[in-house]
């Protein structure tokens, strides 16, 4: 199930707010300028699907964002215990490192992932599973983790081709907040 924290900046362990039902954390976040909906995935895409296939399969929705928000550039993200190691280690300290950049979303199709937004004084941990969609407006600080056994494959979508590591901000907030794990 999604759920919302939201954090103080004062009290990184302890949420001011627990969110539980959809519309509750919708209406949280569309309040910071994030979008957040449930879609009803590709009933063909699983954890498994090759890359090719899951945005064959999503292709509409992926036309849908496209026109609605002018992204530019859709591909699949994938994180699981078939990659080794020490590349999983890798990408996951890259998404940990808190960033700001151009306007994207995140469509989950298997698996889960926590987002973390941070807006000024505020933190939202924001667990999305199979099905969420998570639309971030331009310039609002992030960083992603999916845990030390992930299990994730969702389709990006950015307004801007350029790389995601572009717009690091040089903060490491990640260490100071519940981690996936922790959930």
């Amino acid at each position: 199930m999604s759920h919302l924290c939201v954090f103080h900046s004062s009290n990184t362990r302890q949420p001011t707010k627990l969110l539980n039902h959809h519309e509750d954390i919708a209406r949280e976040l569309a309040a910071i300028g994030v979008a957040f909906e449930r879609r009803e995935p590709a009933p063909s895409v699983t954890a498994e699907t090759p890359v090719d296939q899951v945005l064959t399969a999503c292709q509409g929705e992926i036309g849908r964002l496209r026109e609605l928000h002018g992204y530019v550039l859709a591909d699949v993200f994938r994180q699981d215990e078939s990659q080794p190691q020490k590349v999983r280690d890798a990408q996951r300290a890259a998404l940990l490192a808190e960033r700001t950049g151009e306007a994207q979303a995140w469509l989950l199709v298997a698996g889960r992932g926590l987002f973390h937004l941070r807006v000024d004084e505020q933190v939202y941990a924001l667990m999305c599973e199979k099905g969420d969609l998570l639309a971030l407006p331009a310039g609002i600080r992030h960083w992603f983790d999916a845990g030390e056994r992930p299990r994730i494959t969702a389709i990006r979508l950015r307004a801007d081709e350029n790389d995601m590591a572009d717009g690091k901000t040089g903060d490491d907030p990640a260490s100071q907040y519940p981690a996936f794990d922790d959930y």
